[in-house]
């Protein structure tokens, strides 16, 4: 079962990409001594190359395995069927939801069939028409399915089952992504002490609902409940992930952006000077969550009326965006803005000197 895309600050891409079968892989030294078939070998040949973010190689291999199984197997055999699955999942990852859709919807019948409705294979095929309608902004909808998916997996594997977990931890995002920040901070506080006792606090999908609830208390502008959140998650996510990952960096941005909104500008401007300094040994200056550091910095100064000091960071985030993003990118327009603003300010003082 996979993790939706998350939102916000939290930019994890796909925690947990578990696909039906995938458990092979992770034996596949184990296979390889106990003379693994041809086929299998091939299965897991596509998921190496899936989890190695070798998409193109993965979608050609696992093309050719629903070939081989379809002529091998029939094209409604459970074998053929999960390899049809593993393609639909490898599109998604490649951002052609809309395909993928296409695909979980007509193997949902099949899988129904084949496996029966409750099983653990079907429900994962639902997961996977979940994230591909999530995907498309289609949020309504999965939700709905979402919500019955989350009812089977806990009556089949468990509510402590990981899977089961995800399933909530998706419906949360879900929520998010309705506008609703109550109920999302709702399902995660009652989320984050079962994915805490079932996962253990360090494990990703504990730290990822643990990161979704300070984004939507932020949300909520409850700033204070948001920092205190974002604090009590970082050590966690430094330990795991280490002080110069990316995502270590990108909750301390989210930290520093929630006191520069509950109003400590000084403190702020503290936090984003170190989180840049990171950002620009660990990610390089070019990065883009390095120029979102200096429009932020940018901004907090110019909250304090560093004018002046200001203007350099926001001209900085703006050449760099238009660089990653084009000119017409949201994020460089609101760079633009931000410098167009400093200038006129930085003009008009001049002229009263």
């Amino acid at each position: 079962m996979k993790l939706l895309r998350p939102f916000g600050l939290v930019c994890f891409l796909v925690l947990l990409f578990a696909c039906c079968g995938v458990a092979r892989v992770g034996e596949a030294k184990a296979a390889a001594k106990a003379k693994a078939t041809p086929d299998e070998k091939a299965w897991d040949a596509v998921v190496l190359l899936q989890r190695a973010g070798k998409l193109p190689q993965a979608e050609k291999a696992a093309t050719a395995l629903v070939e081989a199984r379809t002529e091998a197997q029939g094209a409604e055999e459970k074998g053929t069927l999960q390899a049809r699955h593993l393609l639909a999942q490898i599109l998604y990852s490649e951002g052609r939801s809309a395909e993928a859709e296409v695909q979980a919807r007509a193997l949902l019948p099949l899988f129904t069939k084949a496996f029966g409705a409750e099983d653990r294979e079907t429900l994962n095929c639902q997961t996977t028409l979940v994230a591909a309608l999530s995907e498309q902004g289609k949020h309504s909808a999965a939700e709905k399915l979402n919500r019955r998916l989350i009812a089977a997996y806990a009556r089949t594997i468990g509510a402590a089952d990981r899977d089961t977990l995800l399933a909530r931890s998706n419906e949360a995002q879900l929520l998010h992504h309705l506008g609703k920040e109550k109920d999302c901070a709702k399902e995660c506080r009652a989320l984050l002490p079962a994915a805490e006792s079932a996962l253990g606090p360090k494990d990703k999908l504990t730290l990822h609902v643990g990161m979704m609830l300070a984004e939507s208390l932020y949300q909520q502008k409850k700033y204070a409940e948001a920092e205190a959140q974002f604090r009590a998650e970082i050590p966690r996510i430094s330990e795991v992930y280490g002080a110069k990952n990316r995502l270590t960096i990108s909750a301390r941005r989210e930290l520093a952006r929630a006191v520069m909104m509950d109003g400590r500008y000084v403190e702020a401007e503290n936090d984003f000077r170190k989180t840049l300094a990171a950002a620009e040994s660990a990610l390089g200056a070019a990065d883009a969550d390095t120029l979102r550091l200096c429009h932020q910095l940018a901004e907090v100064l110019r909250a304090q009326g560093k004018k002046a000091e200001a203007l350099p960071y926001a001209q900085r985030a703006l050449t760099g965006r238009t660089k990653v993003y084009g000119k017409d990118d949201v994020r460089t327009k609101a760079s633009q803005q931000l410098v167009d603003d400093l200038s006129k300010a930085q003009a008009a003082a001049q002229a009263k000197e």
